[in-house]
């Protein structure tokens, strides 16, 4: 039925000379408003429905279907910040499919998803000496000194939020951050890294105007404190290598609410 009326709409539109869906609702509104209403009823009817149904029972806990509207329940936007790593990828995997789709490109899936979202692991090797150094040679999460294999480490992590900024960056040994992989940090590892903000901006701006890296202070710290201002107690938090807690999130709030 969707389907259908979207063809509908489409062979109303070219007719009318209409090339964007701007010009389809000005030219053929009757047909626009049919397509609007056909979308919306089908999608009422299966997905919004179906998103909350759990072997076979709905269980509602994001919103609930009214007649004509649906009602978001509180705590609604922190569960979706809390699905966000496992729902992005696949939207940006049909996204992909679909932009290749329509205009007919030849690339590589996986290259036009670089170009369309960036890449995961960028030359972070190009900030390692310096970093280290800014780190007076120690890991940025146990503080011992590096005696292996050093990395880059996304401090808030690529899966919530795809930040390559300097200000999200840290050096740290290998079995920390791979251990540490897509967790948020416990209020210990937050403090430290408010303070390096407070502190060292301007010595992380240097080093990214240095290497050509991206610099983005006012942008890093509004994304920490939305990640942790979404976050329920009770949340695992990463503390050290195979230690995973449990913390108070209000410390945590205010913590990156002090920073300036």
């Amino acid at each position: 039925m969707t389907i259908d009326a979207v063809r509908r709409l489409r062979v109303h539109a070219e007719a009318s000379g209409a090339t964007t869906i701007e010009q389809a609702r000005a030219r053929v509104p009757d047909e626009y408003q049919r397509t609007i209403a056909a979308v919306g009823s089908n999608f009422e009817r299966y997905p919004v429905r179906l998103l909350q149904t759990i072997s076979g029972s709905d269980r509602p806990f994001l919103y609930d279907i009214e007649p004509g509207r649906i009602r978001f329940r509180p705590g609604a936007g922190d569960h979706l910040v809390r699905l966000a790593p496992m729902v992005r990828p696949l939207i940006e995997l049909h996204w992909v499919r679909m932009v290749a789709r329509f205009n007919d490109l030849g690339l590589e899936e996986q290259h036009l998803r670089d170009h369309l979202f960036g890449t995961e692991r960028v030359a972070l090797i190009r900030l390692r000496r310096d970093l280290v150094s800014l780190q007076a040679g120690r890991c940025f999460y146990c503080a011992s000194e590096f005696d292996g294999a050093i990395e880059i480490d996304h401090f808030l992590p690529w899966s919530r939020w795809p930040n390559d900024a300097i200000e999200n960056l840290v050096a740290a040994h290998r079995r920390c951050n791979n251990n540490k992989r897509h967790v948020l940090a416990a209020l210990e590892h937050v403090d430290h890294w408010a303070e390096r903000f407070e502190v060292e901006t301007s010595d992380l701006a240097a080093i990214a105007d240095q290497v050509g890296w991206r610099a983005e202070p006012a942008r890093s710290l509004g994304l920490a404190r939305s990640c942790y201002g979404h976050l329920p107690d009770g949340t695992p938090l990463w503390l050290a290598v195979d230690r995973v807690v449990t913390q108070p999130i209000d410390p945590i709030r205010q913590r990156l609410a002090a920073v300036s």
